[in-house]
């Protein structure tokens, strides 16, 4: 999940305004919402895959549900910090490396799995 993590909110952090702007987009032409929506479905089929591999780990009464939520959480977390991250003093203070860290934290919990160094 950290690697996961780590390419979203680098490629937020590098790309944010271009992701945001394609978002934008979505809204107004259906084509591009479609491929939207098929590339999440891939998303979420692939994170879901690889992790139900270590569903004795995952905690969570329902791990495909929990797997789909957790991936819209950190969606919606580096969306928010992109577009308002220049308005929120308590974003601003957060590093790169504390956002993968919260993040991954955040998303791992929600499966109700352990962290790695919560062995």
């Amino acid at each position: 999940c950290h690697d996961l993590v780590e390419f979203l909110v680098r490629l937020y952090g590098e790309r944010g305004g271009l992701l945001l702007t394609f978002h934008f987009h979505v809204r107004t032409d259906s084509e591009i919402a479609d491929r939207l929506v098929a590339n999440n479905e891939r998303i979420v089929d692939m994170l879901t895959r690889l992790l139900i591999e270590h569903k004795d780990e995952i905690t969570h009464p329902a791990p495909q549900t929990a797997v789909s939520f957790a991936t819209a959480m950190v969606f919606g977390a580096l969306h928010e910090w992109t577009l308002f991250a220049t308005t929120r003093p308590d974003t601003q203070q957060i590093s790169t490396a504390e956002m993968v860290h919260e993040l991954t934290r955040a998303f791992v919990s929600y499966l109700g799995a352990k962290l790695p160094d919560q062995h």
